[in-house]
């Protein structure tokens, strides 16, 4: 048991780290893991899975932990704010490129 519970705080120690880091591109599954609050007061959002952007509006579907669903591709992967499609392909292919492949 304690070996289980070492593992996980370990696998959420290195979650944490990455909800702390500097960039949008680091910190993208955090942002848009239970962002539905963060989606009401947004506009816009990008999707880092098919690099899209999106009227907030558009978003209609969540997870039951609350991540936005991307309308367009049906992924959890949608950031409140971020409309730079730079930044959205910089984030697709930190956290998406083994999927590519």
């Amino acid at each position: 048991m304690e070996d289980a519970n070492s593992a996980r705080k370990a696998s959420a120690d290195v979650l944490s780290d990455d909800c702390q880091s500097r960039t949008i591109i680091e910190r993208a599954p955090c942002l848009s893991s239970g962002n539905a609050d963060s989606m009401r007061e947004h506009q816009k959002c990008g999707c880092y899975f098919c690099v899209r952007v999106f009227d907030s509006k558009d978003v209609t579907e969540f997870t039951d932990n609350g991540s936005a669903i991307c309308p367009n591709c049906g992924t959890d992967a949608l950031l409140p704010g971020v409309t730079d499609l730079s930044v959205l392909e910089s984030a697709s292919e930190r956290w998406f490129a083994e999927a590519a492949r």
